[in-house]
């Protein structure tokens, strides 16, 4: 599964090929949408693992990857490498088709709207853009946890900071010398888990 890094390197690539470009087609799910064709691409973001395509009438396409999802590039002509049937998001311009294959999810919905809302009210601060002081994410991680939380699960929280994924809770696992398995609750105030993440 891509994490939050992976991404971002994706959204600002995408931003940079779409932004300020007018689709041409777009396909959700295999069906045309004719209300989007002509809208012009206001930007790309990522938010954790999530990716979100803004378009100019204030809707923004949301897509999170998750174990399967991936990102391709054509030109109009070219063979896809994938089957067709897999295509959930098939964004067209002059020039380029862009696709997302096999995404775990997939919706349109307003850039802030109330789902945009609750998204960002849901997620944790996103660690490819800042650097959250280590108490706060102490306390958040209280907060929304029992104290029997085992720290492997605890780093793939992504209400507590999203864009982690396997390998980095591995690596954090490894670089604060912690058990998988130890809760939660067995960390002192003074012990910084995510601290190894700077």
């Amino acid at each position: 599964m891509p994490e939050g890094d992976t991404v971002h390197t994706l959204a600002r690539f995408l931003g940079a090929a779409l932004s300020g470009h007018r689709l041409t087609q777009v396909r959700i799910w295999g069906r045309t949408r004719e209300d989007l064709a002509g809208q012009r691409v206001r930007g790309v973001r990522s938010l954790g693992k999530h990716l979100y395509v803004d378009l100019e009438g204030g809707l923004c396409l949301r897509s999170h990857l998750g174990l399967y999802g991936s990102w391709h590039r054509y030109r109009p002509r070219d063979p896809w490498k994938k089957p067709r049937h897999q295509a959930d998001l098939v964004l067209e311009t002059e020039g380029w088709v862009y696709v997302c294959f096999n995404a775990r999810d997939l919706e349109l919905m307003g850039t802030s709207g109330f789902a945009s809302r609750d998204q960002r009210g849901r997620l944790g601060p996103d660690l490819t853009r800042e650097t959250p002081e280590a108490d706060r994410l102490r306390a958040r991680a209280l907060a929304l946890n029992p104290p029997q939380t085992p720290l492997v699960d605890l780093l793939l929280d992504q209400r507590v900071a999203c864009g982690i994924g396997n390998v980095y809770k591995s690596e954090v696992l490894f670089l604060a010398r912690r058990a998988p398995l130890q809760p939660l609750g067995e960390l002192s105030v003074d012990e910084e888990l995510y601290g190894s993440l700077r």
